[in-house]
């Protein structure tokens, strides 16, 4: 098994040794060894890379021979360029100790432990001293020199001689390790120097070691199990974000990585930490240990342990999930996580798509290697790809199921921010994907959601584990903690005597309810009283959140009477912006202080926003509610305070029209300065303002210019608009409340501002956009009921039609059905819109024809009970049978159901994302089914004929897609219906030929049982078998050779058609077998007929292109009597057709003709093998191989006719053009270059 291999980014440990056996001992204490990486061109130094309980480390040695700081400096130097996440540093191997008062020997174990004074570092030209021999527990006296080498030559009197230990086992001491560059030669020195500085070890590497990072220890050879130790406690450091670090990517996968950008997890992690602190210490660790995350973070027994939903009321403070974050230990670095961070009041953190970038973006951030499952897809599609939730679904999958880590822990926070349908996107894929007991990613990803215990998120989430934070009852020993420490740092302030501290911890605690926030904002205020009112302040301050936002409202009501008003205004506009404003942006939305200058109007917005009582916080110049909490407050309608939010959504809404109206000259100039970045918040949102407002909102009299039938500002909205979103050209007001400004409105029932317009605009309601579209049309396509109706009522032509020719109906069949499409269907046909009436496109199709095509199986029945004629047929000849069995048109070239969106039922396949998952079956059985239904209602129509033939000739048996597995029950109902079994198409195809050519044998036993006929040929002369044969469907073959072997023995006597073209018949065909042509040959047909070019069989095999060339059929028709010997009219033979192919098995074919003919043979044009291997791109490395075994480098410079050699070939080969879909990338650029290779020698 191939080691695995990380990142530069990924190692935060220094492991340095001495001398080369100290490496070696520090290898074999790795629990993993990694792969190599590359180095750059200055670093010197010798790695090996591995794990060590759960540590990525690097061991790097000094240079053989040389010791001391320099050389030590000079190493780590070179680590931190080529490693720079590296945290902590080991200096690993031998020293020499100081036997003064400490009782330090042979093998005991010194670890590094600054005193205050810091490390000691000796700069001495004494030598220091040599280690004594091993295994004695002796040393030699203080006075005595020692020998010049070694110990042999000194005097054995001068032993000193210690008692022994009660045991052999190492002793551990802790203290000062002096670093130098000389080697101690002399004992009275070394012990005068750690007498004086209380020296424990002499040592010279880690000196070099001191100015680089701070030593966590340092071992003796026998200590290096020591060190694996140490590393076991020393906490597990994660690199959260490797910021600015791109050395990893090309620019291609820099420009990937930024496009993929929306926002930065670790950012919004920290983003709350910042407007309300850092949660208390020692607070919420425990919630690690509990069940829940234990059995979350193990590899789980069943799927439903793989998903964790943590859910609460409260905000506790400390159970963010920055305490998983902060915990990255428990994670470990073989398993990967990411996380994200919901927020409703930013766009960018609050939909599924974001959710899936910020997970993307952070994995390959932390794993680089991890791009590789993104980039492909980004080239195909560009800016496209982070639009598709689909597409970044199948990509996590793909990490996913990277087999570089263990496990992927994601945690989203905060889901409730999301609206209901990120939700129904995010819970539908994870639990078709989680839920699969099938599935080999069991163990593999894990989600941990919290939110707010809403019942939609549980309906999803009920089948997994799940806990209510409330419950644990460690969160009330967190608040008292958070209690404490917030009263400590009062009593810092307004020295609280010690009783008066208990008693307000003591109210604290009682009116808190659990939450933290609550505490926090209490806190605040009392930071504002004087400590001798502090607790009757105290015990006025109601209880709970709600209560608490109600007091301070009163407090700021009482305080200022009259600029109340303007803070329920910034509270208003804050809770219901559609993304978080600026303070400028602020002041225009709310129109304050206009007549100020900037810096006069913002300093008095600020003021504003402090008498908010800290339910607004700025934040980086952006306003910010300072809890979701607060919006339920604002919204509630239940207390004095409450704001009406429609109110607040339509005032928004004429704001943003008169400002955009105040400066439609710099909109029309598309200025993008800052200072207009509210224009910018106008032109996108004043529509989904409008639309929420529901019946709130009204056209003010000062706005009626830019909702006029011709509105010379309206264009200029719209202009500016369309960067956003698709909008046609000539789109009148009517247009836009039918599309936009009610496409929010109408979808809740909302009217209001149709009516307002059409008492303005009443010639108007015939306008046509560019599609030739009116506005009724325009409702009508988004199935908005209510505005249908107002329209009408007020003038509006049911008959009327768009550009297609198509009307009402036509549009209602192909919308995207709802609960409302039957009864549109319905009211239309009473106000008398013809249910028959084709459009008069190039089309002409009914709206059955559309609801066939479109699979609404309720629309579909509607108008067959209503009469619709099911043998109408289109311009194609088609008639809706045909649509629904065949499910596309004809005639209108490449017709993709995800583009068009009108063929709603194929649409369920965009939740695919794994195409071989159990998910991906389930999807395609609910369309297939869907499809029959179809079938069924349209032939339980007593008038219809199912013999109809379109403009091809087809029937409805004709299209039946013999590939489904639904086939042969159409079949069989077609036939009762009195289909005729041997109609032939404009082809001359029976649909026995079609069964055959699709390899679906049951409807071939039914056709052959019924009596349709084998020998009838299409305009190709092909036969049934014909196409079962190319197809390669041996059983199909078969049953028909077995089934009419007298209906084929006569043909063939009266034709030699089958006997010459079976076999060469299957060769051609992409996907050939031995199993078919042993078939062929056991029922009679030979091998060596040629066809009317002059092919043999093997001839043509060899000639033309397969999935996959193999030599086991070369062999099969060989041994099977085929000759050899062919050439073709310009003298290629067989030795020269094999060239033609580039897949593996091209060597060993060729090596068996070798042994026939000669490999320097040449066609009629001079062409040797070589000339046309080097055509055809044939040199893949095993084939370059085989020439060279037969010594015929002299061919690569033979000359064709034309004076060219292979090597000529080659080149022009590589620079000629090719569909890239239908040739193997670079195959003639290799073939080129193996080719070369025979000049230098075998590959």
């Amino acid at each position: 098994m191939a080691n695995l291999t990380l990142s530069h980014h990924d190692y935060t440990v220094a492991w340095v040794c001495a001398l080369p056996v100290e490496m070696a001992a520090s290898e074999t204490m790795l629990d993993e060894i990694h792969g190599r990486l590359p180095q750059v061109s200055s670093d010197h130094n010798t790695y090996i890379l591995g794990s060590l309980n759960g540590h990525n480390v690097v061991i790097a040695g000094l240079p053989f021979g040389i010791y001391g700081i320099t050389s030590a400096t000079t190493v780590l130097v070179q680590m931190l360029a080529t490693f720079p996440s590296l945290r902590f540093g080991l200096m690993v191997g031998i020293g020499g100790g100081v036997p003064t008062k400490f009782d330090i020997r042979l093998g005991d174990v010194v670890i590094s432990k600054p005193t205050g004074n810091g490390s000691v570092i000796v700069d001495s030209s004494e030598p220091f001293g040599e280690r004594p021999n091993a295994g004695k527990a002796n040393d030699q006296a203080e006075h005595y020199e020692h020998g010049e080498h070694d110990c042999s030559t000194c005097d054995l009197a001068q032993l000193l001689l210690r008692p022994p230990r009660a045991t052999d086992d190492p002793d551990f001491h802790y203290g000062l390790i002096a670093s130098g560059n000389q080697l101690m030669k002399d004992a009275e020195t070394r012990d005068q120097m750690g007498e004086g500085r209380n020296i424990l070890c002499f040592e010279m590497e880690a000196a070099g070691l001191m100015d680089q990072l701070p030593c966590l220890g340092y071992a003796a050879l026998t200590a290096a199990a020591y060190a694996k130790q140490l590393l076991s406690v020393v906490p597990l450091t994660y690199i959260h974000s490797r910021t600015g670090h791109t050395k990893d990517f090309t620019p291609e996968e820099k420009a990937c990585l930024q496009s993929l950008f929306i926002t930065d997890p670790v950012e919004d992690k920290n983003a709350p930490k910042r407007r309300k602190g850092d949660r208390a210490p020692g607070t919420c660790d425990w919630i690690i240990d509990t069940d829940e995350l234990q059995t979350w973070l193990a590899s789980p027994s069943a799927s439903t342990e793989r998903v964790l939903w943590l859910y609460g009321y409260m905000d506790t403070q400390g159970l963010e999930m920055d305490i998983l974050l902060d915990q990255y230990d428990i994670i470990g670095q073989k398993n990967a996580l990411a996380y994200f961070f919901c927020d409703s009041s930013s766009p960018e953190r609050c939909t599924a798509t974001a959710i899936l970038r910020g997970l993307l973006y952070q994995l390959i951030k932390q794993r680089p290697h991890f791009m590789k499952h993104l980039l492909h897809k980004f080239e195909e599609r560009k800016e496209k790809l982070f639009d598709s939730f689909d597409a970044l679904w199948a990509v996590f999958i793909d990490i996913g199921c990277d087999n570089t880590y263990n496990q992927l822990y994601c945690i989203i926070d905060a889901l409730d921010e999301c609206d209901q349908n990120t939700q129904k996107m995010l819970f539908t894929q994870i639990t078709r994907r989680l839920g699969n007991q099938n599935d080999g990613m069991i163990g593999k990803i894990h989600f941990l959601i919290t939110s707010r215990p809403f019942p939609e998120i549980r309906e999803y989430l009920h089948p997994y584990m799940s806990k209510d934070l409330c419950t644990y009852p460690k969160v009330q020993d967190d608040l008292q903690v958070f209690i404490d420490q917030k009263l400590n740092q009062l009593a810092g302030r307004k020295g609280y005597f010690e009783r008066t501290k208990r008693d307000l911890s003591r109210i604290l605690k009682e009116k808190a309810e659990g939450t933290f926030l609550w505490v926090s904002i209490v806190c605040e205020k009392l930071a504002g009283v004087r400590s001798r009112d502090a607790i009757e302040k105290l015990q006025s301050l109601p209880q709970g959140l709600h209560s608490l936002y109600a007091r301070l409202l009163e407090t700021a009501l009482d305080a200022d009477k009259d600029g109340f008003n303007t803070i329920l205004r910034i509270l208003a506009v804050v809770g219901t912006s559609r993304r978080p404003l600026s303070l400028p942006e602020l002041s225009i939305a709310c129109r304050l202080y206009e007549e100020e200058y900037k810096e006069h109007r913002l300093r008095y917005l600020q003021e504003d926003i402090d008498m908010c009582r800290l339910m607004v916080v700025i934040q980086d110049g952006i306003v910010r509610l300072l809890h979701k909490s607060v919006r339920d407050f604002l919204f509630n309608p239940k207390h004095s305070f409450s704001i009406n939010a429609l109110q607040v959504h339509a005032s928004l809404a004429n704001r943003c029209v008169g400002y955009l109206l105040d400066n439609i000259v710099l909109l029309q100039r598309q200025r993008d300065q800052e200072e207009y970045s509210f224009l910018e918040y106008a032109t996108v949102y004043w529509p989904e303002h409008a639309g929420s407002a529901d019946m709130e909102f009204t056209i003010l009299p000062e706005y009626q210019q830019f909702f006029c039938p011709s509105s010379a500002e309206r264009e200029v909205w719209l202009n500016t608009y369309r960067k956003h979103h698709h909008v046609p050209q000539h789109f009148s007001i009517l247009h836009v409340a039918a599309r936009l400004a009610l496409h929010y409105a109408a979808e809740n029932g909302n009217e209001i501002l149709v009516v307002q317009l059409l008492t303005r605009t009443p010639k108007n309601l015939e306008a046509k956009d560019v599609y030739g579209q009116p506005p009724l049309l325009t409702a009508v396509e988004n199935l908005h009921a209510a505005t249908i109706y107002r329209l009408i009522d007020a003038g509006a032509h049911v008959h009327t039609f768009n550009n297609r020719r198509q009307n009402a109906l036509h549009l209602i069949c192909k919308a995207r059905k709802s609960n409302d499409s039957c009864r549109l269907l319905a009211y239309f046909m009473d106000k008398g819109v013809s249910i028959n009436e084709p459009d008069a496109s190039a089309s002409g199709m009914t709206a059955l024809h559309f609801s066939a095509l479109n699979g609404s199986v309720g629309m579909t029945e509607f108008l067959c009970l209503h009469h619709a004629n099911p043998n109408a047929q289109s311009e194609t000849g088609d008639t809706p049978l045909h649509l629904a069995i065949r499910r596309r048109m004809l005639g209108l070239g490449y017709e993709d159901y995800w583009i068009t969106g009108e063929y709603a039922v194929e649409e369920l396949s965009n939740f695919i994302t794994d195409w071989e998952s159990e998910e991906a079956s389930e999807i395609f059985e609910e369309i297939d089914t869907t499809r029959v239904r179809i079938v069924n209602v349209l032939l339980s129509m007593i008038s219809i004929d199912v013999n109809i033939a379109n403009n091809q000739g087809d029937c409805a048996l004709h299209v039946i897609p013999f590939d489904k597995w639904y086939a042969s029950e159409i079949l069989l109902q077609l036939i009762e219906k009195g289909a005729d079994i041997s109609k032939s198409n404009n082809k001359r195809q029976t649909c026995l030929h079609l069964a055959c050519e699709a390899g679906n044998l049951d409807a071939v036993r039914i056709l052959l049982s019924r009596g349709c006929s084998i020998t009838l040929q299409d305009i190709h002369g092909s036969t049934p078998l014909h196409c079962a044969v190319k197809g390669n469907y041996p059983d199909v073959v078969r049953f028909i050779l077995e089934q009419r072997p007298q209906q084929l023995l006569g043909s063939c006597q009266q034709s030699g058609f089958f006997q010459t073209k079976l076999l060469h018949h299957h060769v051609k065909s992409y996907f050939c077998s031995v199993e078919t042509i042993n078939l062929l040959l056991q029922h009679g047909f030979g091998p060596n007929e040629l066809d009317e070019n002059g092919d043999s069989v093997l001839s043509l095999y060899l000639r033309l292109f397969h999935i996959r060339f193999q030599v086991e059929i070369f062999d099969c028709l060989v041994q099977n009597g085929a000759s050899m010997t062919w050439f073709s009219e310009g003298r290629e033979g067989l030795i020269h057709l094999v060239m033609r192919q580039w897949d593996g098995d091209n060597f060993l074919v060729l090596k068996r003709l070798l042994q026939c003919f000669d490999i320097a043979a040449k066609d009629a044009k001079g062409r040797n093998v070589l000339h046309h291997g080097a055509i055809h791109g044939a040199f893949n490395k095993d084939l370059t191989n085989l020439p060279q075994e037969t010594n015929i480098f002299d061919s690569l410079h033979e000359k064709d006719f034309q004076g060219k050699t292979p090597l000529d070939y080659a080149e022009e080969e590589t620079q000629r053009k090719r569909h890239p879909n239908l040739f193997k990338e670079n195959r003639w650029n290799e073939s080129l270059h193996n080719l070369k290779s025979l000049q230098e020698g075998p590959i």
